[in-house]
């Protein structure tokens, strides 16, 4: 999105309206922790709650997947219930894009928050 053209970040959110796709949206600071991967680590175990129900959870991989893996499988040891999550390359899953989109036009805040509101079903602080 950040190279993207003004216009052509309108017609990617025009895109997401139009397929009614709704996202969360969970937020953590990072405040003064040593590893990233705390604030990480809080988002994945509110998306696992709040999804437990579902069969599977898609993530983007990336560099920090090894990080998510040991907590799937803290959890799996701590017997937490969660779905299947799957660690899979953005341009082998569009519907990827979606969130990503979402994501950055919230955080971007302004105007490019105000257009995504409607897409966004919650906001959670973790």
């Amino acid at each position: 999105m950040s190279e993207a053209s003004k216009s052509q970040r309108r017609n990617y959110i025009s895109a997401i309206e139009e397929y009614e796709i709704s996202s969360r949206i969970y937020v953590a600071s990072t405040g003064y922790e040593k590893h990233e991967a705390r604030p990480r680590e809080r988002c994945l175990k509110a998306i696992f709650q709040d999804y437990a129900e579902s069969e599977s959870i898609t993530i983007e991989s990336g560099s920090v997947d090894h990080l998510d893996r040991n907590l799937i499988n803290r959890s799996v040891s701590e017997r937490i219930r969660f779905p299947r999550v799957m660690h899979i390359e953005p341009n082998r899953e569009p519907l990827l894009w979606s969130p990503d989109i979402i994501a950055w036009a919230y955080g971007r805040g302004g105007e490019w928050k105000k257009s995504v509101e409607p897409l966004i079903e919650k906001v959670s602080i973790v």
